[in-house]
């Protein structure tokens, strides 16, 4: 078992708490527009939040290209941020999700600013039905390794390349989804390079998208419960996705 701990400089770039409900057809526009009235008095950005539906035409006759045309826009919430940036909640018909940017600070605080939010969303809203609560931590992580390096000393996970074939990977793109039972979850890992931000390190992505639908024995009063086995398991995983070294370049 690995031991949990937090990070002084821990890698996430962004930690996401998103809770659908199924009560689309009953809030309306001006339900939401009330809601961000109530925002803390720090949520000062206040923009509206569109769908943009498309439409794409290929042609075939003697100019071929494709046409793309918008056909609607529709409007389906509200995108609210601090002035600085840091927090973002995203106020809609159909949920509310929670936001915060680096650097962040620790499950109980960023929590509870999102159930802060969330309480004032629930209490305008009356949904009763949440089919989708997940829990989301992107991370972006640099190690010391100069280009073609083995960076199994940070990674748990690697994807294999065969030994006949030349072992200097220069990109990679992996995706796999872990069922919890016990918590009827499932946890989306996504791991890949991203562009190096400085000579002499890679940077790579590890996005763990936790998820637990189709929660209709889930009461209003236990989300926040549920919310939090989601993130346990999300650290059970980042623990075990990364190495003892790896985990020395965040403390």
């Amino acid at each position: 078992m690995v031991e949990r701990e937090h990070f002084k400089n821990a890698p996430i770039t962004e930690a996401i708490i998103d809770i659908r409900v199924e009560n689309t057809n009953k809030v309306s526009l001006n339900t939401l527009k009330e809601i961000t009235d109530m925002l803390p008095e720090n949520f000062t950005e206040i923009k509206e939040q569109n769908r943009i539906l498309t439409e794409f035409q290929i042609r075939s006759d003697e100019n071929p290209g494709v046409d793309v045309n918008e056909r609607e826009k529709l409007q389906i919430g509200y995108f609210c941020s601090t002035q600085d940036g840091h927090n973002v909640a995203q106020i809609q018909k159909d949920g509310f999700t929670f936001s915060e940017l680096k650097p962040y600070s620790d499950w109980d605080t960023f929590s509870g600013k999102a159930r802060k939010i969330w309480e004032i969303y629930y209490q305008n809203t009356g949904c009763a039905s949440f089919p989708r609560l997940a829990v989301r931590y992107i991370n972006h992580m640099e190690f010391p390794l100069e280009f073609g390096e083995d960076f199994g000393k940070f990674l748990v996970v690697l994807p294999k390349i065969p030994n006949e074939l030349p072992q200097t990977m220069a990109n990679f793109l992996t995706r796999a989804t872990i069922t919890n039972p016990e918590e009827e979850c499932d946890a989306h890992i996504t791991q890949a390079f991203l562009p190096p931000s400085k000579k002499g390190f890679i940077n790579v992505l590890l996005d763990i998208d936790v998820v637990k639908m189709n929660n209709d024995n889930v009461k209003p009063e236990e989300i926040w419960t549920t919310l939090e086995k989601l993130k346990t398991f999300q650290n059970d995983i980042f623990f075990n996705y990364t190495t003892k070294e790896a985990r020395e370049l965040f403390r």
